[in-house]
């Protein structure tokens, strides 16, 4: 036997003895299958601040209107964080770890980042978007839902970036973005528009 093999078998007797300990079977591709789906969930609800903020508020049994109440915004103030159109402010992000008691906490470190990388994130969706997905979906507007989505500050940035190379943004901002083939031409003009000066 190989020593691929034997690494593979391990590997197997491994998972098997899991999941026995663990569920009472012996089903270790049942048991690494749910495991690489809950890590598949983890790494989604890790990769934006509004998805973390929402997985927080389900942990917590809180409906949308609750949380607002609870941290002391409205209701669409919080539904935009969630969604990603909106990132509160440092001090609304102090303001709700300290009303959450999520200060000290393991998160607290994950929030922050997310909180950092929260215009990087809106900029990189904004580069999915295409008119031809949307208007199948039924939405009249793509370049005005695209406009929207990264508020006003990556806005202002996009606008200064457009206009010291030649486009008007946001007029066709979506046939520019369609220009972006690569991961590394969209990654290029990330970088680019948040280095721009508003």
């Amino acid at each position: 036997m190989d020593e691929e093999n034997k690494v593979s078998k391990t590997e197997r007797e491994l998972w098997s003895a899991l999941d026995r300990a663990v569920f009472g079977r012996n089903s270790p591709d049942l048991l690494k299958g749910t495991i690489e789906a809950m890590k598949s969930q983890l790494d989604r609800e890790r990769s934006s601040l509004g998805r973390y903020l929402e997985s927080l508020r389900r942990q917590l049994e809180l409906s949308p209107e609750e949380m607002a109440l609870r941290i002391g915004v409205k209701l669409s103030v919080w539904k935009d964080w969630e969604s990603d159109f909106g990132t509160p402010s440092r001090e609304e992000m102090e303001s709700l770890l300290r009303t959450m008691r999520w200060e000290g906490r393991y998160f607290e470190r994950i929030l922050w980042k997310l909180w950092d990388d929260a215009k990087r994130f809106r900029l990189k969706r904004l580069t999915t978007f295409r008119s031809e997905f949307l208007a199948a979906r039924g939405v009249s507007s793509e370049a005005g839902i695209a406009w929207q989505s990264v508020g006003p500050e990556i806005q202002k940035k996009i606008v200064a970036w457009g206009h010291a190379h030649g486009h008007a943004f946001p007029v066709h901002l979506t046939e520019f973005l369609a220009s972006l083939e690569t991961d590394e031409e969209k990654e290029a003009w990330i970088e680019d528009v948040l280095g721009s000066i508003p």
